[in-house]
């Protein structure tokens, strides 16, 4: 169990038992807010599976573009679990090999599926009632990855849905990516 009775938001999304023992770190660890849980990594290989599965099966479900967004999202929790436990690998290189001084080798968070779900969301799914969370999403990831798309996506919601809770982020986001 967290510190304080939380759970974090992938055991919520996998809808975890709440009560169940959790293994892992708390939020004050290096590894900064996963909390790393024996199922956690099983449930969510298993609900990546279903939800690629059932669209798969049904391609024009009205569930789609929200299938696809949870998707992304249970893609994206992956890929960062990923690049933690392969970052935590180059970083215990030992100091005095090649390898470890062959700052190409580092790895790096993939979230080209994230990427290409959003995309196909925006598509796709023109009429999904959170493609202000979508739009977000893909422009952090863009703006992460130094793509100047990222900028453009941060922009839609800021000027398609001004009073979207991620509105106010992006401007902030924004922002920051013209001071770099």
């Amino acid at each position: 169990r967290l510190e304080g009775g939380q759970l974090g938001q992938e055991h919520l999304a996998l809808g975890l038992d709440p009560d169940e023992p959790h293994v892992g770190v708390s939020h004050g660890s290096p590894v900064a807010g996963e909390v790393l849980h024996a199922g956690v990594r099983p449930a969510r290989d298993r609900a990546i599976a279903r939800l690629d599965s059932f669209l798969v099966r049904h391609p024009e479900s009205f569930a789609r573009a929200d299938s696809r967004f949870r998707l992304a999202d249970l893609h994206l929790l992956r890929a960062r679990d990923e690049f933690q436990v392969r970052m935590a690998g180059f970083l215990g290189v030992d100091a005095g090999t090649s390898k470890a001084n062959d700052r190409s080798l580092a790895p790096f968070v993939d979230t080209t599926a994230s990427v290409e779900l959003y995309h196909l969301i925006l598509d796709e799914d023109p009429d999904f009632a959170h493609l202000d969370a979508v739009l977000y999403s893909l422009g952090m990831i863009l703006a992460d990855d130094g793509d100047p798309e990222g900028v453009t996506r941060l922009a839609e919601p800021v000027d398609r849905y001004p009073d979207s809770p991620h509105a106010q982020e992006a401007w902030l986001r924004i922002g920051g990516e013209r001071f770099d």
